[in-house]
């Protein structure tokens, strides 16, 4: 730096002039104190330089960090590359029939039938004017869909009661069976409630001013107990479903912030979600702490697919479960440094983009978790990933740890034995996007509801949410699926659960 060789130069000449034989005694020892005080100016102008460039890392860190969150906030969520402008001028697309009208002549509706009929006053020739018309035998047809609103229907069971002739008792009719004992609303309600809310994220005021307008009076508060009702009628096979997913040979494991309201305000909690491909398991925590995987894959083998964070480690310390990483997770990483780095991130990105093209050729095929699938993963994936090994690790050294690309390559090298798990195992995916895919309901109803009343309320929304979301999976309709098994749970065995689960 300039300024240091500048006093050096000044040390050198001081130095110098003391070593005279001409100098006397009384100006050496000024040269010496002079030649102290410079080096320890020398010195604090070192450490002054060093504190300014680690303040400007730190704000850079923190403008890009602020752009990160900006783009959160307000920007594009996709992480698709914008397609490219081309000269060609976009031609406006004809106007086609309303998309729909297929499915709905296929769709198994209630039909009714109307006969319309011309009037005494209509029946004349439009040509001649006569009234001598002859009734044809078609019929000029056409559809139109009705919609009616949702009706609440008051059913009267009359139970038939019989008395003993010799006056020993009465034997009466057995009702239907309920959800819970005394209680007066069907299955179908609670059906109806549970899947209002969660898969279509309707609060219950919301659901209440519904039900008002088609001239139902059911308050929030009735709503919210139903909801509530519902859960713990569900919990037997809640607790089924649970011990189904945890010794599940490969699952899926994400959590994501759960705003809980507390004395006025709101703190945050926690949903997990460890889910298969047919079942979706939710849990509700105060907190992040990883004993929630650890606890629950407890004994089990197989594999789990997670993103980075350090909650699941414990899982993965059990020696029967191998943990397997998410490139999706780490593309997006790279996609969040793409603006600071572009040349460099660009490369990355798409050899990526080569991995998924493996993956989608396999879903083509049909071939997915085959062994011919795990020779393409051999044959073409493997040398992928093996090249992209060796970019990260020379880029290390010249990414600034706190920066966005920084960050990119730490979580790359960090992840990098579970980045590779995929290849060995033709059933294990590439990333976790079957779990982030289950945690979109639980952020829709974020959206809408801001936040669950407590702890306990929260542990009853991932309840119901299992059931509902696990019949998504398996193509089943939750409505149904409800209606048919809130009565008969009470009164089924163990064994009869597992059947009884989506």
């Amino acid at each position: 730096m300039p300024d240091e060789i500048t006093l050096q130069q000044v040390f050198k000449d001081l130095k110098r002039a003391s070593q005279e034989p001409s100098t006397s005694s009384w100006l050496r020892a000024v040269l010496s104190t002079v030649m102290v005080l410079l080096s320890g100016m020398n010195e604090q102008l070192r450490q002054l330089l060093q504190t300014v460039q680690q303040l400007k890392d730190a704000l850079q860190a923190s403008q890009e960090e602020n752009e990160r969150l900006r783009k959160q906030l307000y920007g594009k969520k996709s992480e698709k590359k914008p397609r490219k402008n081309t000269s060609m001028p976009r031609k406006r697309k004809k106007k086609s029939k309303p998309r729909g009208a297929g499915a709905l002549d296929k769709a198994n509706l209630a039909e009714e039938h109307e006969n319309h009929e011309l009037s005494e006053s209509e029946k004349v020739c439009p040509v001649c004017g006569r009234r001598d018309l002859v009734r044809l035998p078609s019929t000029q047809d056409s559809i139109e869909y009705r919609y009616e609103p949702a009706r609440l229907i008051r059913v009267h069971h009359h139970r038939a009661k019989w008395a003993c002739k010799h006056g020993c008792g009465i034997v009466t009719a057995a009702g239907p069976p309920r959800v819970v004992p005394g209680g007066r609303f069907h299955a179908s309600v609670y059906a109806h409630v549970l899947t209002s809310r969660l898969l279509d994220a309707i609060p219950f005021h919301r659901q209440a001013d519904a039900m008002s307008r088609a001239g139902i009076p059911l308050s929030a508060s009735t709503i919210c107990d139903l909801f509530h009702d519902a859960s713990e009628v569900l919990e037997p096979l809640y607790d089924v479903l649970v011990e189904q997913v945890r010794t599940s040979p490969l699952l899926h494991a994400d959590e994501t912030p759960q705003p809980v309201l507390s004395k006025g305000r709101s703190r945050r909690s926690y949903v997990w979600t460890f889910a298969t491909q047919s079942l979706a398991l939710f849990i509700h925590t105060k907190t992040r702490n990883g004993n929630v995987a650890t606890e629950l894959l407890a004994g089990t083998a197989g594999t789990f697919v997670a993103d980075g964070y350090q909650g699941y480690n414990g899982a993965q310390r059990e020696r029967s479960r191998l943990r397997a990483g998410c490139w999706a997770h780490a593309r997006r990483k790279f996609v969040e440094a793409q603006e600071h780095e572009p040349d460099k991130v660009q490369w990355m990105l798409d050899q990526i983009a080569k991995i998924y093209q493996v993956e989608h050729e396999a879903q083509e095929r049909g071939i997915v978790g085959s062994d011919e699938h795990l020779q393409m993963r051999q044959r073409r994936t493997k040398p992928i990933v093996e090249q992209i090994h060796t970019w990260p690790v020379e880029q290390q050294g010249n990414a600034r740890p706190r920066s966005p690309f920084g960050k990119a390559v730490g979580y790359a090298l960090n992840q990098w034995a579970e980045l590779q798990v995929f290849l060995d195992d033709p059933m294990v995916p590439p990333d976790n996007n079957h779990a982030e895919r289950q945690l979109r309901r639980i952020a829709l109803g974020r959206k809408n509801s801001l936040f669950v009343g407590s702890d306990l309320s929260g542990q009853d929304y991932a309840v119901n949410m299992s059931l509902v979301l696990s019949c998504r999976l398996n193509d089943i309709d939750p409505a149904a699926y409800l209606t048919d098994v809130l009565p008969r749970i009470a009164e089924a065995k163990t064994s009869e659960l597992r059947d009884m689960l989506p």
